[in-house]
């Protein structure tokens, strides 16, 4: 919205687009906060992180209200397969033990070079197993640079598809 500002004619347009950024910026921010708020009460711990609300709020700003909605639901999506993809491929590899010890080798080498292994536990950024924590913000990291260059094409798609039929 803000982000690819095209060429501003009147007050009135720069004044709707800024009114676009706020109200995205604000509706990122809340929404975000009101899922970790319930999260937290529906599971007695810390559901979400606050980076997450921060970078949905900047997501909206820039995107405005609609896409933004498009944009978390895009990185949902991702995070849905790619967390599930994970998990599969950790119970299919715990089940074999040469595929574990080439995990491993693998994941100590890009470690050192990263210089964050510590010779005892190896970091993992995604889940091994169900329960396990995962972070958000690189999927909606992801969604938002989806939708920024695609979204047009996906909410037409989508509104063609379910409310104007073909």
């Amino acid at each position: 919205m803000v982000g690819f500002l095209p060429e501003v004619s009147s007050r009135s347009t720069l004044a709707n687009h800024l009114m676009m950024a706020i109200v995205g910026a604000v509706l990122g921010l809340w929404l975000f906060d009101a899922i970790a708020a319930v999260g937290s009460i529906l599971f007695g711990q810390t559901a979400m992180g606050g980076g997450d609300a921060k970078l949905a709020a900047m997501m909206g700003a820039w995107l405005g209200w609609k896409y933004l909605l498009l944009a978390i639901f895009v990185a949902c999506l991702v995070g849905v397969l790619v967390g599930g993809f994970t998990i599969l491929r950790s119970q299919h590899n715990s089940r074999n033990p040469e595929v574990n010890r080439l995990t491993d080798a693998v994941l100590r080498k890009v470690s050192q070079r990263a210089s964050i292994y510590n010779g005892e536990n190896l970091p993992t950024a995604l889940p091994q197993k169900w329960g396990q924590k995962m972070p958000f913000g690189p999927f909606l990291a992801l969604g938002s640079i989806i939708t920024l260059f695609s979204g047009e094409i996906i909410l037409s798609s989508y509104l063609r598809l379910f409310f104007y039929g073909t």
